[in-house]
């Protein structure tokens, strides 16, 4: 009976081993490829040379880092409230500019939101603000900011390819688009970018949810895959030894 046991064992043992491993087309499960870590983007701080507010006022812009917009901070440490304060914003790729008004209450001073979306790589918001208080008016500017640099994007593998001359340029071109694609539908670089990199490692780990397919080979091209999820739309491109990414989006409308 140990012998016929033993005979069994070896059967199945030599079996596991000769048999061939049935494989999705996907090859990532090598080990090649490690997540990706979603990175936002640097606030860019610029020297306001015009004059300054008293120093009861103060003048304070904060770029949202998820792209949504921008807020600008009116602070006021007088005794009493700020009669007028008219805050403007304009910002790259958004020539026309939003402009809110409000009083200015003491201590607590007031914060104008500007939903005003990051649509580009290097994204410049122009601030100009109007404090109309006692019958005299000042006026102030200020120029804040939000940067995907170069080494940003090396560090998230968003790659330039050859039709581009830059990261940041590739990251533009196919923000404008695919950010209304179903499946993304976004407003700002900021959430696309994320959606790439959740992709991305989602790939990594839940191959079985995408349909795999070779990219056509062209002389000068890295070796590629595209990568389209079945439920959702979305989809990815990236190189086949570099886990570099070429493009992100979903199904057009």
């Amino acid at each position: 009976m140990k012998k016929f046991l033993f005979l069994i064992l070896s059967l199945v043992l030599v079996f596991t081993i000769s048999a061939p491993t049935f494989a999705t087309e996907n090859y990532i499960t090598s080990g090649n490829y490690a997540p990706i870590e979603f990175l936002p983007p640097t606030i860019v701080e610029y020297h306001t040379p015009d004059p300054q507010p008293s120093n009861l006022i103060s003048i304070e812009s904060h770029p949202r880092n998820d792209g949504t917009g921008i807020d600008v901070t009116v602070g006021n440490l007088g005794v009493d409230g700020l009669d007028s304060v008219s805050v403007s914003v304009s910002a790259t790729d958004h020539n026309i500019a939003q402009t809110k008004t409000a009083y200015v209450p003491p201590i607590l001073g007031k914060t104008f939101g500007f939903n005003i979306p990051m649509t580009k790589c290097s994204m410049t918001y122009y601030i100009h603000v109007i404090v109309t208080d006692g019958g005299q008016t000042q006026q102030f500017t200020r120029i804040a900011g939000l940067e995907y640099s170069e080494e940003r994007l090396a560090l998230m593998d968003w790659g330039k390819g050859r039709y581009y001359s830059s990261r940041q340029d590739s990251l533009n071109h196919h923000f404008d688009k695919h950010h209304n694609d179903i499946g993304v539908m976004t407003s700002n670089i900021v959430q696309y970018l994320g959606m790439a990199i959740d992709t991305f490692n989602d790939t990594l780990y839940n191959i079985d949810n995408y349909k795999v397919a070779t990219q056509v080979e062209q002389p000068g091209f890295e070796p590629a895959h595209k990568y389209t999820h079945k439920t959702n739309y979305r989809f990815i491109i990236y190189g086949d030894g570099t886990d570099t990414i070429y493009t992100f989006g979903g199904k057009k409308p």
